[in-house]
C-alpha cells in the first residue's frame, strides 16, 4: 500500500469540489468577494454611508477584523478543548481501565 493518498481512483468519477480547477475558481471568487466588500466598506466609511451606533464601528474594516479575531479565538478554543477531552488511542483496550482496584480485588477472591 502506498503512503501517498490520492483522491482520484482509476475508474471512479471524482466529485465537483475535488477537481483542482473548481477549487481554484472558488478560491479566486472568495478572495475577490472579500476584496470587493472590504473596498465598499472603506468607500462607505469615507463617504459617510455608514451610520454606526458605536464609535469603534466607524473604523472601515472593523467587522472584518472582528470576524477574523473571533474565528481565530474559536479555532484556538477548539484546539484547547480537543486536547482536554481527547483520550489515548488505546483507552478502551487497557484492562486496567475496565475494572477499578476494589472490583479487581473482590473478583479475585471469589474465583480462587
Amino acid at each position: 500500500m502506498s503512503d501517498t493518498h490520492t483522491s482520484q481512483t482509476p475508474g471512479k468519477d471524482t466529485g465537483l469540489f475535488e477537481k483542482p480547477a473548481i477549487v481554484r475558481i472558488l478560491w479566486i471568487g472568495l478572495i475577490a468577494a472579500c476584496v470587493v466588500l472590504a473596498a465598499l466598506g472603506v468607500y462607505g466609511a469615507i463617504e459617510h454611508w455608514l451610520h454606526p451606533y458605536f464609535d469603534v464601528a466607524e473604523f472601515p474594516l472593523f467587522f472584518g477584523v472582528a470576524g477574523a479575531i473571533t474565528a481565530a479565538a474559536l479555532a484556538l478554543g477548539g484546539a484547547f478543548l480537543s486536547r482536554l477531552l481527547t483520550r489515548p488511542a488505546d483507552y478502551y483496550d487497557r484492562p486496567d481501565d475496565m475494572l477499578d482496584a476494589s472490583q479487581a480485588d473482590g473478583e479475585e477472591g471469589n474465583h480462587a
